[in-house]
């Protein structure tokens, strides 16, 4: 348990869960093999890789490749740069937001504004509550519910 900030400058490797009660910044990788949650802020400029559940109360960052072996619970905005890859439900209470791939083995669930700039890949159930916006090619093999806006580009 870190009840304070944290900033690492390199790798940050955690064996077990990893717990935090404030803000997280890393320069570089953060692998945790349990569970990641996180109390406010989680900043990563690197490739985040999560081999169980990823919790983030506030915003979470990454500038490369994020990883998520189980669940992802966003309470606030999840902001991407490059591809993000779920194995299990990915559910965001606002905003999500794409700049590269998003691949999802299981359901998304969005419950504010989604917006990919390249290709969504999802493999069971896509939930929007408010606006789906994507600028490039979406790939369904099952169920896409919008109860608010669909605004395609190219081709859906």
């Amino acid at each position: 348990m870190v009840k304070c900030d944290l900033e690492v400058e390199d790798d940050l490797v955690v064996k077990d869960d990893l717990v935090m009660e404030d803000d997280l910044v890393l320069e570089d990788d953060l692998v945790v093999e349990g569970d990641l949650v996180m109390g406010n802020d989680l900043v990563v400029k690197d490739d985040l890789v999560v081999e169980d559940d990823l919790v983030v109360e506030d915003d979470l960052v990454v500038k490369d490749d994020l990883v998520v072996e189980d669940d992802l619970v966003m309470e606030d905005d999840l902001v991407v740069e490059n591809d993000l890859v779920v194995e299990d439900d990915l559910v965001v209470e606002n905003d999500l937001v794409m700049e590269n791939d998003l691949v999802l083995e299981d359901d998304l669930v969005v419950e504010d504004g989604l917006v990919v700039e390249d290709v969504p890949v999802v493999e069971d159930d896509l939930v929007m509550e408010d606006d789906l916006v994507v600028e490039d090619d979406l790939v369904m093999q099952d169920d896409l519910v919008v109860e608010d806006d669909l605004v395609v580009k190219d081709d859906l």
